[in-house]
C-alpha cells in the first residue's frame, strides 16, 4: 500500500508538471499568434511593397538620334504618384522600333535619382549608345 501511494504521488506530480508546461507553451503560442496576426494586419494596411511600374509615371517623353545615328538622346519627366514610397533609383527599359513599328532593339538603364513622394523629376539628355541601325521610333517604360 505504501509503495502504491508513492507511485501514485510521483505520477500525479509528473502529470501536474506536464500540465503546467503545456499551459505555458499554449500561452506563449497564443501570444505569438496574436502578435503575428497584428503584424500581418499592419503590413496589409500599410501596403509595404513598393511597385515602381504602378507608382512612377513617365511624361513629356522625347527622343532623337545624334549625328551618325548610333546614339539616342532621351528626355522625359518621371512623377512619383505613391503616397507611401520614395524611390532611390529608376529602372527603365527603352524600346526601339523600325519604320514599320517592329521592335528592333531594347536597352535597360538604371538612373540614380531620388524621387520623393509626390515629386516630379526631369531627366534631360540621357544618352544611350549602340542604337540599332534601322531605328525610327522609341518608347520607354518603368520596370522593377
Amino acid at each position: 500500500m505504501k509503495k502504491w501511494l508513492i507511485y501514485t504521488g510521483c505520477l500525479l506530480r509528473g502529470l501536474i508538471v506536464l500540465y503546467l508546461i503545456n499551459r505555458a507553451n499554449n500561452e506563449a503560442t497564443t501570444a505569438q499568434t496574436v502578435l503575428a496576426q497584428q503584424k500581418a494586419a499592419e503590413t496589409k494596411a500599410e501596403g509595404i511593397l513598393s511597385n515602381a511600374p504602378r507608382d512612377l509615371v513617365i511624361s513629356a517623353y522625347t527622343w532623337q538620334k545624334r549625328e551618325g545615328g548610333s546614339t539616342a538622346v532621351h528626355s522625359f519627366s518621371v512623377h512619383n504618384t505613391s503616397k507611401r514610397h520614395a524611390y532611390k533609383a529608376i529602372s527603365l527599359r527603352f524600346f526601339y522600333f523600325s519604320d514599320l513599328g517592329t521592335e528592333v532593339g531594347r536597352i535597360d538603364q538604371v538612373i540614380d535619382k531620388v524621387i520623393q513622394i509626390g515629386e516630379t523629376v526631369r531627366v534631360d539628355r540621357l544618352e544611350l549608345g549602340m542604337l540599332p541601325q534601322h531605328t525610327y521610333g522609341a518608347d520607354v517604360e518603368i520596370i522593377d
